[in-house]
């Protein structure tokens, strides 16, 4: 009996089907009929499966989507009427959690948490008499004051114009052993409360320092950009299989072994490293041969075990990380829309991924504007923890099948060895993000990282 072998009927679109149902089952009665495997749709996609839009509108004007098996796509073949979307990072708590395969901005580049300091001066004696704020910053592990600003202003309005004008002209100077220049400006603007304030900004937005510069003279206290971001929790650490509480807490088991392996200066301890220390990670040698990993061996005998015991602990029961997953869209949400002004005048978003993840906008139930969000730790940790690309030896021709559909789709590939932001705080100046050696850990707001953009769809 000769043998028909055709594509997946189920791969292309269902109102203009290539082969009718009676023309099948003539082919049937006539032929062995061999189902070739190309361009599988699913109802229950997975992690790795890719998400399709098409040119189709239903009565509500949205286009419709096609989840195809990521092993078996052949985009070759797929229609020219569908556009690809994204891949799949789960398919849990009857949510499909989908990446968008360009990553940020269209591609893999990389964006800072947050786009300046911002600080909210408070305390200041507005009585028309002569009175100074000192600015200074760190330098040898104290503070060097950098310039001291008069005023006599009798209104909020009027202080934060004359001290605008003071920081313009006092721009430059190395007194703490760094520049000072970092386009400091004040603006009168709303705080996080909505109450008209007085906010000093830094574009600049590289230094530390710059975090650190205090005004110390008749007021009471510069709070940070974190007060912008107040409503996003603060996790001083995460939860890991061994029961510790680390900031440094493994996402992909086999990047954080390949970097144990290679790298010796992961920490070098001076006293005995405790079973569940929250801070550093040791390397093999460190672990097979140090004195102070002495506790370590006897507890878990191989550096396999080792690294398996400070991965993250999912599901968690720790704190706030319990439910954060179900409050990341509203953070994200209350930071898209944040502003503030430059050095010359212009507006900008502050905290630039979520405002990036608020502007895409895909005609489509769940994919609309407003849908997109930069995703949470538990996302992230569900996208990172199976990886491989990135490994040393590995390509996109034996990847991880996540990496294998965004290839095929000519995406920007997630690599474990590059740094990737994740939507949280990890104190009131750092964020956490999935590190390049495989773990999640906390950094400063001004670090260039890679970022993902994710969508939640009801199933």
């Amino acid at each position: 009996m000769p043998i028909n072998t055709f594509a997946d009927q189920a791969a292309y679109d269902a109102h203009t089907p290539s082969t009718t149902e009676s023309e099948v089952s003539l082919i049937q009665s006539t032929y062995e009929v061999k189902y070739d495997g190309v361009n599988v749709q699913t109802d229950s996609p997975d992690w790795g499966d890719v998400l399709y839009v098409d040119n189709i509108q239903d009565s509500e004007g949205y286009y419709g989507k096609h989840f195809v098996k990521g092993e078996t796509l052949n985009t070759s073949i797929i229609p020219n009427t569908w556009t690809p979307v994204g891949v799949v990072i789960r398919n849990a708590d009857n949510k499909i959690y989908v990446h968008h395969y360009k990553g940020y901005n269209g591609g893999d580049n990389t964006v800072q948490w947050a786009s300046a300091w911002l600080y909210e001066l408070t305390g200041m004696t507005l009585d028309g008499e002569n009175h100074s704020i000192s600015f200074r910053q760190p330098k040898d592990g104290g503070y060097v004051d950098v310039g001291i600003f008069t005023y006599t202003s009798t209104t909020l309005e009027s202080f934060c114009s004359d001290l605008d004008t003071w920081l313009r002209a006092n721009q430059g100077g190395t007194a703490a052993g760094g520049t000072w220049n970092y386009n400091w400006h004040c603006e009168y603007m709303e705080n996080n409360a909505g109450v008209m304030s007085c906010i000093v900004i830094c574009d600049g937005f590289t230094d530390y320092r710059q975090y650190a510069t205090n005004g110390i003279t008749n007021t009471t206290g510069i709070s940070s950009l974190a007060n912008m971001a107040n409503s996003i929790p603060e996790y001083s650490s995460l939860l890991r299989d061994n029961g510790g509480s680390g900031y440094r807490t493994g996402g992909n088991y086999s990047r954080l072994l390949e970097w144990g392996e290679t790298n010796t200066t992961i920490a070098n301890p001076t006293s005995n490293i405790a079973v569940n220390n929250a801070s550093d990670i040791v390397s093999r040698t460190q672990f097979n041969e140090n004195q102070y990993c002495g506790l370590l061996r006897d507890a878990y005998g191989t550096y396999e075990k080792y690294i398996e015991s400070l991965m993250i602990k999912y599901p968690t029961v720790r704190g706030l990380v319990g439910y954060e997953h179900g409050n990341v869209r509203k953070w994200n949400d209350l930071l898209k829309n944040r502003t503030h002004k430059k050095l010359d005048g212009s507006v900008i978003p502050t905290f630039r991924p979520f405002n990036y993840a608020a502007t895409l906008n895909i005609n489509t139930k769940g994919m609309t504007s407003g849908n997109w969000y930069v995703p949470g730790i538990e996302e992230q940790y569900w996208m990172m923890k199976d990886l491989t690309y990135g490994l040393s030896g590995i390509t996109t021709s034996n990847c991880d099948k996540f990496n294998q559909s965004l290839s095929k789709l000519s995406g920007s590939l997630v690599s474990i060895a590059a740094s990737r932001w994740v939507a949280v705080r990890s104190n009131h100046r750092s964020a956490w993000y999935f590190y390049n050696a495989g773990y999640f850990y906390g950094y400063n707001f001004y670090g260039g990282y890679r970022l993902s953009v994710v969508c939640a769809l009801s199933i």
